[in-house]
């Protein structure tokens, strides 16, 4: 190939890249991502996750992330995922969420509950107030139909 045919042809493969890049580079800077079940462009969602204690560590779908609450998840196409967060000494959480395009879904105060506590049915009533100290240690809670309420006050072993 002659040296003149070969820096055209160069140049020009050089442009119909940039002509195919340039554009998916722009979207995703933007937010978007190709969702490659349906080859659509859509544009992509967050999950906040905060629980109490922190450290918790988070799965997604059933694959392991190397995150830990409190942790923003971000580019995650629309759908509703099953997370999971474990943490040693404390009771595994499972929950769906649902992310939904260009927002921010928060899942806030998730409390991871120490393996060892034995839950008893104190109350056969509703519940309507919850309350804690910072380390869990006390609990009051309200409960009552109608406007009578009982105030209950549940110690940790």
């Amino acid at each position: 190939m002659p040296r003149n045919l070969l820096t055209t042809f160069s140049y020009a493969l050089a442009v119909l890249i940039f002509l195919v890049v340039a554009p998916y580079a722009v979207l995703y800077a933007t937010g978007y991502k190709i969702d490659w079940e349906t080859w659509a462009l859509k544009k992509t969602g967050f999950i906040l996750i905060e629980s109490y204690p922190k450290g918790a560590q988070i799965k997604l779908n059933d694959k392991a992330t190397e995150k830990t609450t409190p942790e923003t998840i971000k580019r995650l196409l629309p759908d509703t995922y099953a997370v999971t967060l474990t943490k040693d000494g404390y009771r595994t959480w499972q929950g769906d969420i649902v992310v939904d395009s260009g927002l921010v879904t928060e899942k806030r105060n998730i409390l991871l509950t120490h393996q060892d506590i034995k839950l008893i049915p104190v109350l056969d009533l509703p519940i309507s107030s919850l309350a804690s100290n910072g380390d869990n240690t006390k609990i009051a809670l309200s409960a009552g139909k109608d406007k009578k309420q009982t105030w209950t006050r549940l110690l940790k072993d």
